[in-house]
């Protein structure tokens, strides 16, 4: 009995001295991560507070606590509730570079760069002027018209181009000749065809054009006719004279754009060569006289163009 006694008493000190021991050392505890804290989505966002378990008995809870936020946390918090307004060398920085100025060009189409400014176009031409025939006796004048058509074919992309004008054209020149029993009046009705060739530069930034070129006649039709007082003394019809069937001319001019459809221009004709070679006319009592002449023409134009 006495040794039961004893055996029980060392086993109840042992446990004692075992369990005194495991309360006397507190193990460290892994600080508690909370789950449902997402993680910061930037440096600027607040990081989630850490939480350290502290035990003060065995038979206690375990208590969190807050730990007090990093300094460069709390700088990054001052940093983000203060507005930040952006610096005129921020402004300055993001502005798009200043774009050059689009070249000035009147007379270009809307909506069109001047690099297409021409373009072939065709139409129709009017012209309206005086003819001349020049002699050292004779002064011949009257009126010229001609119509037909019109092209333009542009020899760059932007101001030189050459001008067609094949048209249709009438002159009618009249002069009075004083002879010996009055004064007579002779009568040159002619129908040509004419054909200019117009190198034309348009000029920048303006609506002036200027050309210059050559241009050939095409003899159709002709009539001289002389009276006195009402009275037919001579009538030469075609075939009957000896009219150059080709006159040699060169067109100066300028003109005005009005659009892209349209333009008016003023121009001279300077004959280079003769209407008619030895063709002599008897005026009354007269001796037969040479008619030579070199026609020069005064006109102003007007084309339309599609």
């Amino acid at each position: 009995m006495n040794f039961v006694n004893k055996f029980l008493t060392v086993s109840i000190l042992g446990c004692a001295l075992v369990f005194a021991q495991e309360a006397s050392v507190v193990p460290a505890q892994t600080p508690a991560v909370d789950s449902t804290v997402a993680a910061p989505a930037s440096e600027a966002e607040q990081p989630a507070p850490e939480t350290v378990s502290v035990v003060n008995d065995s038979a206690a809870a375990p208590v969190q606590e807050v730990a007090e936020p990093a300094p460069e946390v709390l700088s990054a918090q001052n940093t983000e509730s203060v507005p930040q307004f952006p610096k005129i060398s921020d402004l300055k920085q993001e502005q798009e570079p200043a774009k050059p100025k689009p070249v000035v060009c009147p007379v270009c189409p809307s909506g069109e760069k001047p690099e297409k400014l021409l373009r072939f176009q065709f139409g129709a031409h009017l012209r309206l002027g005086q003819v001349i025939y020049d002699d050292a006796d004779y002064d011949f004048s009257g009126l010229n018209w001609a119509a037909g058509l019109a092209f333009i074919l542009p020899l760059n992309e932007r101001f030189v181009f050459l001008k067609v004008e094949p048209v249709f054209s009438s002159r009618s020149l009249t002069d009075v000749i004083d002879n010996n029993s009055g004064s007579m009046k002779v009568f040159i009705d002619e129908y040509n065809l004419e054909l200019p060739l117009l190198i034309t530069f348009r000029i920048p930034n303006t609506f002036l054009q200027l050309f210059v070129g050559p241009q050939v006649t095409l003899n159709l039709r002709e009539t001289i006719k002389v009276t006195e007082d009402g009275k037919t003394l001579l009538k030469i019809k075609d075939g009957d004279t000896s009219r150059e069937p080709l006159e040699w001319g060169i067109v100066l001019g300028a003109g005005f754009v009005l659009g892209k459809h349209m333009d008016l221009d003023v121009r001279m004709n300077l004959g280079i060569s003769d209407v008619y070679k030895d063709l002599w006319i008897q005026t009354g009592n007269n001796s037969p006289d040479n008619f030579d002449f070199i026609a020069i023409g005064f006109y102003m134009g007007m084309s339309f163009y599609l």
